[in-house]
């Protein structure tokens, strides 16, 4: 199975729309990530005037979100239409960001040119990570930090991701092929990439649902309905930090100080672990 990646595309015009499918995370997961990311750029690089690079911005939730606290910001995105929405709505919200076309595989900024990476609902999307992480190293300044959320690779993710979110007629709330279980990254892995890009993993930390899995499932069946919309479902499913990763985690890398390039190994053709 093959992402869709297209669908942000199709449905770029739907970002800020509140019954629209790509805001639906924005009441809930986003709040919490958002909320996440800002805690966690203050905690480790302090207050200032600080550049940082929202990779996979999409509408610009997170890059506004960055802006109205002062920072520095540039949006990179491989949606054309994302992007075009995303300087609309910052241009509406007087924000000044630096919204650019590229892809993570292939960043459009040069070297130790950012403090941090803020890299959302991105890892789990591309065929290789590892060259996602490999570009993150080279952008980021020495000591400066990545700021991630993915989806881990178990049953339970599958579950709730690819079943109850996409493939189950009667809870389907994403298009088919949104997520292939296959791309879902353990932290083990993740971990073992990180480090071979000079990177150290400073804290892992789960986001999960107060909800249970039936009453999730209760409400995306109320959503197909068309009794709530989809924004509905996931703000009562109250997602909060947990220490349960088995379904999503968030984390904070820092890129060590004076590592080297990684020269006589291709780091981004390790093998997964299986």
């Amino acid at each position: 199975m093959t992402v869709d990646n297209d669908f942000y595309s199709r449905a770029a015009s739907s970002w800020w729309d509140e019954r629209g499918p790509l805001y639906a995370l924005h009441p809930s997961v986003n709040t919490t990530r958002i909320e996440y990311v800002l805690a966690t750029l203050e905690r480790q690089l302090g207050q200032g005037s600080r550049r940082v690079l929202d990779l996979g911005c999409g509408g610009g939730f997170v890059s506004e979100a960055l802006a109205v606290r002062g920072l520095e910001v540039c949006g990179v995105d491989p949606s054309q239409a994302s992007i075009e929405v995303a300087r609309a709505h910052a241009l509406e919200s007087q924000l000044n960001i630096d919204y650019r076309l590229g892809y993570g595989e292939n960043l459009p900024l040069p070297d130790a040119s950012v403090d941090a990476v803020c890299c959302l609902d991105v890892l789990e999307h591309v065929n290789d990570f590892r060259a996602v992480l490999s570009e993150v190293a080279r952008v980021l300044r020495p000591g400066g930090v990545l700021i991630f959320d993915t989806i881990n690779r178990t049953l339970k993710s599958r579950f709730v991701i690819a079943f109850l979110l996409q493939d189950f007629p009667l809870t389907r709330l994403a298009p088919k092929r949104l997520h292939d279980p296959r791309l879902f990254i353990t932290p083990s892995e993740l971990s073992l990439a990180l480090t071979l890009h000079g990177m150290e993993t400073l804290e892992l930390v789960g986001i999960a649902p107060s909800a249970g899995l039936w009453t999730l499932a209760r409400d995306m069946g109320l959503c197909k309905l068309g009794k709530i919309t989809p924004a509905e479902v996931f703000r009562r499913s109250k997602v909060s930090l947990s220490a349960d990763l088995s379904v999503s985690y968030v984390g904070c890398v820092k890129k060590t100080l004076g590592f080297p390039r990684i020269s006589g190994l291709d780091a981004t053709r390790v093998a997964p672990s299986q």
